[in-house]
């Protein structure tokens, strides 16, 4: 959900669609801990998959209650810059003196597409220097492919990215 208050264009969580995704991730963590302790002879390349299935959507399944839990404006937009807390790799703050630009990426998966803002920096370097080691190698990785370390998926919100992408220019505009 968009709210603008306080000259301020905060974003927040849509409650259903996190519910959904905490759901989804149950579901997924849920699958190959079953496998595990229902599977009669398992080798080890399938042991090997499901322990890593369910280490990995185990960790998004507590990523996505604690977040629901806390409760964090996912992106905040003020006259200092952009908060992006969007994701479990954003960067957080983000000065308006480092944002060389902002455009809507898109990708394409099997399943359909989806959008995201993408905000490309000044100076990437310092940005990624400022982060965790466990978010580092993951933004490394997306740089790689092409993409900004700043991408903002909608998601959970309820807001397109068209929609936000709007907002957020006009906002920029004004400062």
């Amino acid at each position: 959900m968009l709210v603008e208050k306080n000259d301020k264009l905060i974003i927040t969580q849509n409650p259903t669609g996190n519910f959904l995704y905490i759901l989804l991730a149950f579901i997924m963590t849920a699958i190959p801990v079953a496998a595990l302790l229902f599977a009669d002879d398992l080798d080890i390349f399938h042991f090997v998959i499901f322990i890593f299935a369910a280490f990995f959507f185990g960790w998004a399944l507590i990523f996505l209650v604690f977040r629901t839990i806390i409760n964090k404006d996912l992106v905040i937009v003020d006259k200092n810059g952009i908060t992006d807390n969007s994701s479990a790799i954003a960067l957080g703050f983000i000065p308006w003196d480092n944002i060389a630009n902002i455009k809507i990426e898109t990708v394409e998966y099997q399943g359909g597409t989806q959008k995201f803002i993408s905000v490309i920096l000044v100076d990437e370097e310092a940005a990624i220097n400022n982060v965790s080691p466990l978010k580092k190698p993951i933004i490394l990785a997306n740089m790689k492919l092409g993409y900004s370390p700043v991408n903002i998926p909608l998601t959970t919100t309820g807001i397109s990215a068209e929609e936000f992408y709007e907002k957020l220019i006009a906002y920029q505009n004004n400062l």
